[in-house]
Protein backbone atom coordinates (compact mmCIF):
# COMPACT_ATOMS: atom_id res chain seq x y z
CA UNK A 1 0.00 0.00 0.00
CA UNK A 2 1.66 3.56 -0.99
CA UNK A 3 0.71 6.28 0.74
CA UNK A 4 -0.91 9.31 -1.05
CA UNK A 5 1.30 11.76 0.13
CA UNK A 6 4.32 9.99 -0.74
CA UNK A 7 3.20 10.04 -4.58
CA UNK A 8 2.11 13.91 -3.93
CA UNK A 9 5.78 14.34 -2.78
CA UNK A 10 7.36 12.54 -5.64
CA UNK A 11 4.95 13.54 -8.52
CA UNK A 12 5.78 17.40 -6.92
CA UNK A 13 10.10 16.49 -7.52
CA UNK A 14 9.61 14.50 -11.12
CA UNK A 15 7.67 17.79 -11.92
CA UNK A 16 10.81 20.20 -10.88
CA UNK A 17 12.95 18.20 -12.45
CA UNK A 18 14.47 17.01 -9.59
CA UNK A 19 15.83 13.14 -8.94
CA UNK A 20 13.17 10.98 -7.69
CA UNK A 21 15.43 7.68 -7.04
CA UNK A 22 16.14 6.47 -3.80
CA UNK A 23 19.17 8.06 -2.25
CA UNK A 24 21.96 5.98 -1.02
CA UNK A 25 21.68 4.47 2.57
CA UNK A 26 23.62 4.30 5.42
CA UNK A 27 25.29 1.17 6.81
CA UNK A 28 28.43 -0.81 6.55
CA UNK A 29 29.69 -2.56 3.42
CA UNK A 30 29.33 -6.31 3.23
CA UNK A 31 31.68 -8.52 4.30
CA UNK A 32 30.96 -11.32 1.83
CA UNK A 33 31.38 -11.51 -1.89
CA UNK A 34 28.56 -12.88 -3.99
CA UNK A 35 31.84 -15.53 -5.00
CA UNK A 36 31.61 -16.42 -1.13
CA UNK A 37 27.97 -16.67 -0.82
CA UNK A 38 27.64 -19.34 -3.46
CA UNK A 39 30.58 -20.70 -1.10
CA UNK A 40 28.75 -21.04 1.93
CA UNK A 41 26.05 -22.00 0.11
CA UNK A 42 27.76 -24.92 -1.53
CA UNK A 43 28.58 -25.92 1.24
CA UNK A 44 25.87 -25.68 3.77
CA UNK A 45 23.51 -27.76 0.96
CA UNK A 46 26.82 -30.10 0.19
CA UNK A 47 26.35 -31.14 3.92
CA UNK A 48 23.25 -30.53 5.55
CA UNK A 49 24.87 -31.55 9.20
CA UNK A 50 27.19 -28.62 8.98
CA UNK A 51 26.20 -25.86 11.20
CA UNK A 52 27.18 -22.21 10.62
CA UNK A 53 30.31 -22.78 13.25
CA UNK A 54 31.69 -25.44 11.04
CA UNK A 55 31.28 -23.45 8.21
CA UNK A 56 33.02 -20.48 9.41
CA UNK A 57 36.11 -22.12 10.46
CA UNK A 58 36.22 -24.14 7.25
CA UNK A 59 35.66 -20.30 5.52
CA UNK A 60 38.46 -19.07 7.55
CA UNK A 61 41.12 -21.85 6.65
CA UNK A 62 40.51 -22.45 2.89
CA UNK A 63 39.98 -18.76 1.47
CA UNK A 64 40.53 -16.77 4.72
CA UNK A 65 37.41 -15.24 5.30
CA UNK A 66 37.39 -13.25 8.71
CA UNK A 67 34.12 -12.54 9.46
CA UNK A 68 31.46 -13.89 12.81
CA UNK A 69 29.30 -16.83 12.59
CA UNK A 70 26.17 -14.43 12.66
CA UNK A 71 27.29 -13.35 9.36
CA UNK A 72 27.40 -16.94 8.28
CA UNK A 73 23.92 -17.53 9.64
CA UNK A 74 22.33 -13.94 8.14
CA UNK A 75 23.70 -15.50 4.66
CA UNK A 76 22.43 -18.75 5.19
CA UNK A 77 18.44 -16.77 6.05
CA UNK A 78 18.76 -14.66 3.16
CA UNK A 79 19.26 -18.06 1.21
CA UNK A 80 16.77 -19.97 2.55
CA UNK A 81 18.96 -22.26 4.65
CA UNK A 82 17.22 -21.73 8.35
CA UNK A 83 18.67 -23.40 11.67
CA UNK A 84 21.56 -25.37 10.68
CA UNK A 85 21.68 -27.64 13.43
CA UNK A 86 23.61 -30.92 12.94
CA UNK A 87 21.36 -33.66 14.42
CA UNK A 88 22.64 -34.94 17.67
CA UNK A 89 22.84 -38.51 18.84
CA UNK A 90 21.53 -39.35 22.23
CA UNK A 91 22.77 -42.32 24.46
CA UNK A 92 21.01 -45.58 24.99
CA UNK A 93 20.42 -44.25 28.56
CA UNK A 94 18.57 -41.03 27.39
CA UNK A 95 16.70 -42.85 25.32
CA UNK A 96 15.51 -45.87 27.83
CA UNK A 97 15.06 -43.06 30.29
CA UNK A 98 12.14 -41.84 28.06
CA UNK A 99 9.96 -44.51 27.45
CA UNK A 100 11.59 -46.42 31.05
Amino acid sequence: MVIFSVIKIRFKKLKDGKDVKDLPRSGAPRKTTPREEKLIRRKSVGNPNKDAVQICSEMATECGLKVSVDTIRRRLDEIGLFARVPAGSHSFEQRIGRYG
